[in-house]
């Protein structure tokens, strides 16, 4: 791959990639490894630049959910915290009553589980349809419904509103 191919999939798609790792990590240091590590794979792909847009960033976002699930299963295996991940104190950040923040609202999602948080992000977060989803995440545009489903219903409850 050319280094102006490189450049230009990193402007369009960057934020992307990192905005994903992050949420799906919670870590700063460990979003800006998969971010650099996704776009090392991109050079080293032979035919990336036949690519369409569209498909470029699904395979990037693909690489990088596989490498967000590497570090995942690295932690589980031996869990280590350090205090960068150890969280901050609740503070409110301007929502009413009623209506809660934006920086509220992506705090809360970060709590939901794995596969809910991911769908949640690509779908509010990056704007991708639940086909775009179904894509990145290998799964069946159903399951990807019921995980936004669910993740919909995790977010009220933490809020403090009903189900219905």
């Amino acid at each position: 791959m050319r280094e102006e191919e490189l450049r230009g999939a990193m402007a369009r798609h960057g934020d992307a990639v990192f905005r994903l790792a992050l949420r799906r990590l919670g870590s700063r240091a460990d979003a800006e490894d998969i971010y650099q590590e996704t776009f090392l794979a991109l050079c080293r792909q032979r035919n990336a630049p036949s690519w369409d847009d569209g498909h470029l960033k699904a395979w990037l976002l693909r690489v990088a959910m596989n490498k967000c699930s590497d570090i995942i299963r690295a932690r589980e295996a031996r869990p280590i915290v350090s205090l960068d991940e150890v969280p901050e104190p609740y503070v409110t950040d301007g929502g009413d009553g009623n209506h809660p923040s934006y920086e509220r609202i992506w705090l809360l999602a970060g709590q939901l589980p794995d596969p809910c948080r991911t769908a949640f992000h690509l779908f509010y977060g990056e704007g991708l349809s639940v086909g775009e989803i179904a894509e990145v995440t290998q799964t069946r545009e159903a399951t990807v419904r019921v995980r936004l489903l669910r993740a919909r219903g995790h977010m009220r409850r933490m809020m403090g509103g009903a189900d219905d």
